[in-house]
């Protein structure tokens, strides 16, 4: 019994364990509206992380939230992903 509830325990405390900055879905705003778009910003660094739509020129930067205010998604690498647009 008392292995039981060590191992449901133990398992609650791996839940949080992902390396901080990770996420695979973040949001955009273009033309006044935000998107979800999903982005692979897997490891926390000193980098924003940005998408640029296909065919497009200008990067945008991805956020944790539909807010301006709300804190950017980081990356790894200062090289924007290139991803579909998300209006379509």
């Amino acid at each position: 019994m008392l292995a039981f509830v060590l191992a449901i325990g133990m398992s609650f405390a791996f839940t949080s364990a992902t390396e901080e900055g990770f996420y695979s879905i973040g949001y955009i705003e273009l033309d006044g509206q935000w998107y979800e778009v999903n982005v692979d910003c897997q490891t926390t660094s000193d980098y924003k992380c940005e998408v640029q739509i296909m065919g497009e020129t200008q990067p945008n930067s991805v956020h944790t939230q539909p807010d301006a205010a709300s804190p950017f998604l980081e990356s790894n690498t200062l090289t924007p992903k290139v991803i579909t647009d998300p209006r379509l």
